[in-house]
């Protein structure tokens, strides 16, 4: 409806404008996807848990996208037959520096992202932000909205 979309346009940018504008869409996502946002807080770290096939693994999401997987956290022994090479690499690397032993992590270790942790962890190809969730069960692709050509909004960008 065109007095819908009149609300939102705007003739000049400046500070003020791109606050209004961004407490405006905040208050439209809360109409739409209330347990999505008004329920979650993003700190520098997040605290995520992922479950599949049998391994339980926790870690914190970092302010540069990375993943830092905790100490104690499961870790698949076996692997699907396709999984990629470069994650078989990782995860023996993982073994023979003993940052993994017996199916556990000992020690704290930062993958270069979500997915790598994931497909590291349980020995297959995965989109690590469709598996990572929150303590409220959200999934990291609900918390963050990146993406590498687009300009896209994250929860951050609406709350100060």
């Amino acid at each position: 409806d065109d007095k819908a979309y009149a609300k939102f346009l705007i003739t000049r940018w400046n500070e003020k404008t791109i606050r209004d504008r961004t407490d405006k869409l905040y208050e439209e996502f809360l109409k739409l996807w209330p347990a999505e946002f008004a329920a979650v807080e993003i700190d520098d770290e997040m605290l995520l848990s992922l479950s599949s096939n049998g391994v339980h693994a926790t870690g914190y999401y970092l302010k540069d996208k990375r993943l830092k997987v905790n100490k104690e956290s499961g870790f698949s022994l076996t692997e699907v037959p396709s999984c990629r090479p470069a994650i078989k690499k990782m995860r023996q690397d993982l073994i023979n520096s003993g940052v993994v032993i017996d199916g556990v992590f000992v020690a704290d270790y930062v993958f270069a992202s979500p997915s790598a942790a994931a497909s590291c962890i349980i020995g297959s190809s995965l989109n690590g932000r469709l598996l990572w969730k929150n303590d409220a069960g959200i999934l990291l692709k609900n918390l963050y909205n990146e993406g590498d050509d687009d300009i896209q909004f994250t929860l951050s960008d609406f709350t100060e």
